[in-house]
């Protein structure tokens, strides 16, 4: 198997336990720097649990907010449920996409980094999107649905939290966020690392450059 894992992070880079972020994320969203941001970032589309996810958005504890960074012909029922979720605008909010080269500062800001995809097909039940590379490669730890590619790496490297089927609901989501305590958070950020540092692109580059040899 070949996975679209992103490269390893150089030194100094948001990958980088030591490396300083700069508050882009939280001065574009409108966010006080002292707020925990659970972040969805990509393409908005249907069946991503993300209807789930702006619902629960309006549900977190004072000290998060909901933010999208991305795009999506789903973005404008999005921004809809988000009105009915959180009608003040302060819990939800949106990001235009960045550039791919900018993409993983953007994404250190972040607490938590979202993949609610629901399981209606065998490319959802079997998918590992970027997202599961691109969180942890900021540092990000992963609340992700039930699915096996990306439970299993949330589960052996220690690098997130798993949503129950039964749990890819509104009440569920925000429960599972508003039970995670400083220290849970700490260590699976420290976890990114060592996931990166097995799971990044070089290894899977031999692969295919083997792949290519035998042909």
């Amino acid at each position: 198997v070949v996975c679209n894992a992103t490269p390893k992070p150089p030194e100094g880079d948001p990958g980088d336990e030591d490396a300083a972020y700069d508050w882009r994320l939280h001065d574009a969203a409108g966010i006080a720097r002292d707020s925990k941001i659970l972040l969805f970032q990509g393409g908005m589309a249907r069946h991503r649990g993300l209807a789930q996810l702006t619902a629960a958005g309006g549900g977190l504890p004072s000290d998060w907010r909901l933010v999208y960074m991305g795009w999506g012909r789903y973005e404008s029922d999005i921004r809809k449920l988000a009105r009915l979720a959180d009608p003040t605008g302060e819990l939800i909010r949106f990001v235009p996409p960045v550039p791919q080269e900018e993409l993983a500062q953007w994404t250190a800001g972040a607490t938590l980094g979202v993949i609610p995809y629901e399981p209606i097909s065998l490319n959802h039940i079997f998918c590992s999107p970027n997202k599961l590379w691109e969180y942890p490669r900021s540092g990000v730890p992963i609340l992700c649905s039930d699915a096996p590619e990306m439970t299993r790496r949330v589960n052996e490297y220690g690098i997130g939290w798993v949503i129950p089927r039964e749990e890819l609901t509104p009440h569920g989501i925000a429960r599972i966020v508003s039970a995670l305590g400083e220290e849970e958070l700490a260590r699976a950020k420290l976890a990114c690392a060592a996931f990166i540092e097995k799971e990044n692109w070089s290894v899977y580059e031999k692969r295919l450059l083997e792949l290519y040899a035998r042909l």
